[in-house]
């Protein structure tokens, strides 16, 4: 899936932040510090957040948090994967900015930031697009300005939320792509959603694919013959792309909710090279 462009950066929500302004840093004890409420993001990579504690180390946290004032704490605006790996560094004072915003702002820049290194699965995006309808009254138009993105963008990854549990996971275990997990939410019902999922994983289909196999589902129960020609041409073209890539001759059958996919070899040598290609 080619990367998506967002519109308007950190210093678009909190104007402050641009460049050639002057703004005070000051330090402050790690400890005083706490930790987004409206933070998107739930998978931590352990291993990224090692090599940046190991650079603060050496070279100390360049980059400072910015944070707003709460009672007698401080509340992390944007930084807090540099403030998780300024505790794996041990560190006892952190760089802050300390700025004056509001609830709504707070959680529009942890997006953002977060959208910015594209470290945030699919899943996640989707349930901070959900916390910004319901807890700031936002509607999509108004998401996708504000973080510069287009409304069918939001749109659709709002849309991931209606899949069943069974494919989240799919999700969260980057079985699945974004793309996969949008076309799957198409479809009318969570089994065909799933045996559809279970399809994709299985033959590795890309998202262009499984946007056809999806269209053959949604289509299977029109009875129309230029609907049965379209469904006959597209299944055929996807029974080819999977022989391609198997080197195995390829049938697929739709039967109900089912998607069964068969797959023929001529000889032993020829099983024998597929299971190889599985084992990589």
């Amino acid at each position: 899936m080619p990367k998506r462009a967002l519109g308007k950066g950190l210093s678009a929500l909190i104007p402050s932040l641009q460049g050639n302004e002057k703004h005070q840093i000051v330090e402050v004890d790690v400890e005083s510090l706490k930790p987004n409420p409206y933070q998107p993001r739930t998978e931590v990579d352990e291993e990224s957040l090692d090599n940046l504690a190991e650079s603060i180390k050496k070279h100390g946290l360049i980059q400072p948090i910015v944070v707003r004032q709460k009672e007698d704490f401080y509340e992390i605006v944007a930084g807090e994967r540099r403030y998780r790996a300024a505790i794996k560094a041990n560190l006892k004072k952190v760089p802050v900015i300390v700025k004056n915003v509001g609830d709504e702002e707070s959680a529009l820049v942890a997006l953002v930031e977060n959208l910015q290194r594209e470290n945030l699965n699919p899943l996640e995006e989707a349930v901070a697009f959900k916390n910004l309808q319901e807890k700031f009254n936002l509607t999509q138009e108004q998401i996708a300005e504000k973080i510069g993105l287009s409304r069918s963008a939001v749109a659709n990854t709002l849309r991931i939320l209606s899949l069943p549990d069974e494919i989240k996971r799919m999700i969260i275990k980057k079985e699945i792509s974004r793309g996969h997990a949008v076309a799957l939410s198409g479809l009318p019902s969570e089994s065909l959603q799933i045996e559809a999922a279970k399809s994709i994983v299985k033959n590795s289909l890309s998202v262009r694919e499984a946007e056809r196999l999806v269209n053959l589902l949604k289509s299977q129960k029109l009875g129309s013959r230029k609907v049965r020609n379209d469904i006959s041409t597209d299944l055929k073209s996807l029974e080819e792309e999977i022989t391609r890539r198997t080197e195995l001759k390829t049938r697929i059958k739709i039967k109900k909710s089912k998607i069964e996919i068969v797959l023929s070899a001529g000889t032993i040598d020829e099983v024998n090279s597929f299971i190889s290609k599985l084992g990589g």
